[in-house]
């Protein structure tokens, strides 16, 4: 297990993401950090070393802790860069500890002397303990230069996605997944209910719009970019281009992934920023009190070793106060789950409304070694009957 430099955490871009510069009420800001450097020349050599994979971070000096905070995104609000530093950590492996962190950087200082600084040939990653989940404006460049020609052509279009619940068509805000159908590929997360501008991202024109948003059914609208308009139910007014989107409410029978939910890397032990959608579960538990679940824990592979679990303080989202023992993927599983049910009860739900079912790796999405394997470490929800008696429920899958 990794040693890890705490920092603080919350709680609730890719291919050259612009760096937003906003802060809360507070005059703190969410910054998706790769890394943290003693050294100003190893931050700027790291720098580079990313633009190889199509980031363009910056970095300011974190004066509290004495280090050189290299990060892609600056926002007041947390949802965006929680999305974006999921993304990051599956990019590349040297990105695998990226972060959240939740307070002020300062303006660097007088330029330091590096004379004496060790060199580095690969930039060492200092990493503060980690927080997993991505989002990623893109941004392919959204003006094309024609050649011999200072005529400047903007390819870009403005839209508006309205997401709203079924039910009482309350907004909500979350991002929205912008997927490539050409080659596959998700491109880039983007807000919801705010005009956004998207530059186009295949020949074809087709792209789908995707949202994960725990709490209601997984949503899917398939659009052409090069004419909007042609798919239904889009509108455009003079700028903009409105695209509505209603999310439907998980129903007795419904399984939802918990997409937001995090693990530290072998424990039962959510990362910090894994807070705002288990609250989101709480709430649901509490809307609706007749409503029972059962919780489904998955792994990556069927490999046995050191486990971390919960000590006596039981703190959720710290291994301060961990305890370490050994088994196999499926115990780890059925601990991750117990893991979210224990804070259910923690947070005022009736154990007898849950169950967990531990699975191992028995019903992983993708092979281990694929590059999103990591899609495999999972804990799923399944809606069951309101009122059912859950307490003689069988634990074994």
């Amino acid at each position: 297990m990794k040693g890890f430099l705490i920092a603080f955490l919350v709680a609730g871009c890719l291919f050259c993401c612009p760096v937003f510069s906003q802060v809360d009420a507070s005059g703190k800001s969410y910054y998706v950090v790769i890394g943290a450097f003693t050294y100003e020349k190893n931050a700027q050599d790291f720098i580079a070393w990313t633009k190889g994979l199509g980031l363009n971070p910056q970095y300011q000096i974190n004066i509290s802790r004495k280090l050189f905070y290299v990060y892609t995104r600056k926002d007041n609000h947390w949802g965006i860069p929680v999305q974006e530093a999921e993304k990051l950590r599956t990019l590349n492996p040297k990105l695998d500890e990226t972060w959240v962190y939740y307070g002020t950087l300062d303006d660097l200082p007088e330029p330091i002397k590096n004379d004496a600084i060790p060199q580095v040939s690969q930039p060492i990653v200092v990493t503060v303990d980690s927080a997993k989940q991505i989002l990623t404006p893109p941004a392919q460049d959204s003006v094309v230069v024609a050649k011999d020609s200072a005529v400047v052509i903007d390819n870009s279009k403005q839209f508006y996605f309205h997401l709203v619940a079924e039910d009482d068509s309350t907004e909500i805000k979350a991002p929205v997944e912008l997927i490539d159908l050409d080659k596959s590929n998700l491109i880039a997360l983007y807000p919801s209910n705010e005009k956004t501008k998207l530059n186009p991202v295949n020949e074809s024109g087709r792209i789908m719009l995707q949202t994960k948003v725990f709490g209601y059914r997984l949503k899917q609208i398939v659009l052409d970019f090069n004419h909007p308009t042609d798919s239904a139910g889009i509108t455009r007014d003079s700028t903009t281009y409105h695209v509505p989107i209603q999310l439907k409410s998980l129903t007795v029978g419904d399984i939802a992934i918990m997409y937001n939910v995090f693990f530290f890397k072998d424990a039962a032990i959510m990362r910090p920023d894994s807070k705002y959608e288990v609250n989101s579960l709480v709430a649901m538990m509490k809307e609706f009190p007749n409503r029972n679940i059962v919780i489904h824990g998955h792994t990556n592979g069927t490999y046995s070793g050191k486990i971390f679990i919960m000590g006596p303080a039981k703190d959720f989202y710290s291994l301060t106060d961990c305890v370490t023992t050994n088994g196999s993927a499926k115990y780890l599983s059925e601990e991750r789950a117990k893991c979210i049910k224990q804070y259910l009860v923690a947070n005022g739900i009736d154990e007898s409304r849950m169950t967990i079912k531990a699975w191992g790796g028995k019903k992983m999405l993708f092979h281990s070694e694929h590059e999103r394997a990591i899609e495999n470490v999972r804990v799923e929800i399944e809606i069951a009957k309101d009122g059912i008696d859950l307490s003689s429920s069988s634990n074994k899958p």
